[in-house]
């Protein structure tokens, strides 16, 4: 008779200790890159919807400022972080300033808020551009933007605007 001696090969406790702890430092790594991934991806989320604003905002502002003919120096607040710009083409006005972390628009007595929700303002500085007789004939405006769910994710928009 002949006998067959099978050896079974079994993990002792020590290799299966190795074996959990190298497949634990693989999942551990795994789940903090995807952590990481996510938390960038949600960052670059709220950094595009302040492009979204800036974007939107120029170009508001300069629909205005192509429809005006005077910047009204009464009525603006020049040199301020809160400042406040009043457009005139002697049918309509246009009023910008700053209202509660948000940019309101008045047109002729109507306002309007020009900000999504998520965003909000920090400042809104307007400036005088001045020709050689000392006339306003355009303004540099910079606007200090925050994301409201993120106060690490901040940008700025300095533009300069003529009277056309």
């Amino acid at each position: 008779m002949r006998s067959t001696f099978l050896k079974s090969r079994a993990f002792t406790l020590v290799e299966t200790l190795i074996y959990i702890g190298i497949f634990g430092v693989f999942f551990i790594t795994a789940v903090e890159f995807s952590l990481t991934v996510q938390q960038n991806n949600l960052r670059a989320s709220y950094y595009k919807l302040i492009g979204n604003n800036i974007i939107y905002l120029s170009n508001h502002l300069d629909d205005s400022f192509k429809n005006s003919i005077i910047v009204n120096p009464t009525l603006s607040i020049f040199s301020n972080p809160s400042g406040k710009i009043r457009l005139e083409n002697g049918l309509n006005y246009y009023e910008y300033s700053l209202l509660n972390d948000q940019i309101n628009f008045n047109k002729n007595g109507s306002n309007f808020l020009l900000i999504y929700d998520d965003v909000k303002v920090t400042s809104f500085y307007v400036e005088q551009v001045l020709n050689n007789n000392s006339i306003i004939v355009g303004t540099r405006i910079t606007i200090n933007f925050e994301s409201i769910k993120d106060s690490n994710v901040k940008s700025n928009m300095i533009n300069m605007y003529y009277l056309r």
